[in-house]
């Protein structure tokens, strides 16, 4: 399973702690409950660049499909109330981003997944087959839940 936080700190200086996340899980092959810790530190940089000198691509990559994700939930939502314009909407903006994520981060897998946002779109725009209002909220909602690139 892949987990993305999103913690928040302010302004500072230095190092200091940030959190201590505890994860407890069942492991499957051992039969055994699990508990571990994993300290956050924070090391704020001295300006914009070195902070932006920071920056995982592995994190960056994992956040863009989370987003992708929260993306045809939303859409999802919108197809089930009635609003497919705006789930066009939502679908076409994170088409854009992920686009733009393929370059930045030298990840083309992301193309792939534009390419079946804009399928999705489209079918949205639709009353019949996968255009069907309920259908086609059911398959945004079930593909929300699946990880992306």
């Amino acid at each position: 399973h892949a987990l993305l936080f999103q913690l928040r700190a302010g302004a500072g200086v230095g190092k200091a702690a940030l959190a201590l996340v505890e994860l407890r899980y069942k492991d499957r092959i051992t039969k055994k409950n699990v508990t571990e810790e994993f300290p956050v530190e924070i090391n704020w940089a001295d300006s914009d660049a070195a902070s932006g000198a920071t920056i995982d691509s592995s994190v960056a990559k994992t956040v863009q499909g989370f987003a992708a994700g929260e993306a045809l939930a939303l859409a999802g939502t919108r197809v089930a109330t009635g609003d497919r314009q705006g789930a066009i909407t939502v679908l076409t903006e994170r088409e854009t981003i992920l686009r733009e994520a393929a370059k930045t981060l030298d990840e083309p897998l992301f193309l792939k997944d534009a390419d079946r946002l804009a399928r999705m779109r489209t079918h949205i725009g639709t009353n019949t087959g996968m255009g069907d209002p309920l259908l086609c909220a059911l398959v945004l909602e079930t593909a929300s839940r699946s990880h992306m690139r």
